[in-house]
C-alpha cells in the first residue's frame, strides 16, 4: 500500500496546455535621496554646498547619492549639469548615456562628480543630477524622458569661495 501511494504522488503533475499571460511590471520612477554620508560631507541635498577652493583637495567636488529604483533590473540612464543655460555642450557634466546598472536591490550608489576647474570663486552654481530609465535622444528634447513620469531630479547649489573672492550673493542661487 505504501508503494502504491509513492507512486501516486510522483506520477502527479500539472500539464499546462494554453498560454499564460504574465503581466509586464510597469514601469516605476526612480527616486534621488542623498547617501547617509552627504550630511557629514556637507554635500547632502537639503543645504547649500560650500567650497573653499583655497581649502579643497582633491581634483573634483563629490556629491554622494542613493538612486532608488523599483525596477531592480533596470538600468537607468542619468546626466549632470553645470549652471545648465540651454546648451549642453557648456554645461554638460556627465558622459553622454551615463548608465546606472542594475544591481538587483532598490537602492544603487552613484557618486556626482564635478572638476575643480569647473568651480567659480564668488559664485553660486546649480548642479542637476536628472535620472531615468531612459531619455529622449533627440538634440532639442535630449533632457526629457521618454516616458515623462520615469523621471527624477535633484539639484544642489553650491557656494563657491576662494580668498580673493570670501562673499556669495545668496539671491544669486536661483
Amino acid at each position: 500500500m505504501a508503494r502504491l501511494s509513492l507512486a501516486l504522488v510522483t506520477c502527479m503533475g500539472c500539464l499546462v496546455t494554453e498560454n499564460a499571460q504574465i503581466p509586464e511590471e510597469p514601469n516605476y520612477p526612480p527616486s534621488i535621496v542623498s547617501a547617509p554620508e552627504a550630511a557629514e560631507l556637507g554635500v547632502a541635498l537639503d543645504q547649500i554646498v560650500r567650497v573653499n577652493l583655497d581649502d579643497f583637495e582633491g581634483s573634483e567636488l563629490v556629491l554622494p547619492v542613493v538612486v532608488r529604483d523599483p525596477n531592480v533590473d533596470q538600468p537607468l540612464e542619468f546626466q549632470v549639469y553645470l549652471d545648465f543655460n540651454g546648451n549642453p555642450f557648456e554645461t554638460v557634466i556627465s558622459e553622454p548615456n551615463s548608465v546606472i546598472a542594475p544591481t538587483g536591490m532598490l537602492a544603487r550608489s552613484l557618486s556626482v562628480r564635478v572638476p575643480r576647474m569647473r568651480l567659480i570663486p564668488g559664485s553660486c552654481q546649480k548642479i542637476e543630477l536628472r535620472v531615468s530609465s531612459r531619455f529622449e535622444n533627440d538634440p532639442i528634447l535630449f533632457r526629457n524622458p521618454v516616458e515623462p513620469e520615469d523621471f527624477d531630479q535633484a539639484v544642489w547649489w553650491v557656494r563657491v569661495v576662494d580668498s580673493e573672492s570670501p562673499l556669495v550673493d545668496l539671491d544669486s542661487c536661483r
